[in-house]
């Protein structure tokens, strides 16, 4: 009977309690950063990840001016390059990174998309999108804030699209 969720948490911990020595029943869980196999940490760990673009284009032809913006599940982030993440637990129990800016495959790949908008009439609408994979950041996890930097134009010199590339 591991953690397995906020279902549960209760009902583990008061099992286990009078398998550990101690007066505190949180010291059944690890610490926010600390890694222990079967146990995990009631505090979610949050981490802002500073994203940084290089060589960004403002202008591409035939679309005029264009911007880069961090794709949310609830549109495009005021806060264009920095999301904050949690560390979470799925239903199986396994550590997951999650956010409103956090996409995953099937796979359990998890990534941001960052998506070039251009405006026509009054609203901007998107043409492409670069994707970054959460493994590709190194650190991750290791302090509560962490910054990448990526390359904002493809080999033919246009925004860039597809799997960032991370410098």
């Amino acid at each position: 009977m591991w953690f397995q969720g906020i279902r549960g948490v209760r009902e583990s911990v008061a099992s286990f309690a009078h398998f550990v020595p101690c007066a505190h029943s949180s010291l059944l869980v690890a610490s926010p950063g600390e890694r222990r196999t079967g146990w995990y940490s009631l505090a979610m760990e949050s981490v802002v990840v500073n994203i940084e673009v290089s060589d960004a284009p403002s202008e591409f032809l035939p679309y005029g001016a264009i911007q880069l913006l961090l794709q949310s599940k609830t549109g495009y982030s005021p806060d264009p390059y920095r999301p904050v993440i949690q560390l979470k637990p799925n239903r199986k129990g396994e550590m997951h990174w999650t956010g409103d800016a956090v996409y995953h495959h099937g796979d359990g790949r998890r990534f941001f998309y960052l998506a070039w908008l251009y405006q026509r009439g009054n609203e901007w609408v998107m043409f492409r999108r670069i994707k970054l994979y959460l493994d590709q950041i190194n650190a991750l996890g290791e302090s509560s804030e962490t910054t990448v930097t990526i390359s904002g134009v493809g080999k033919d010199l246009a925004p860039a699209c597809s799997t960032a590339k991370v410098l």
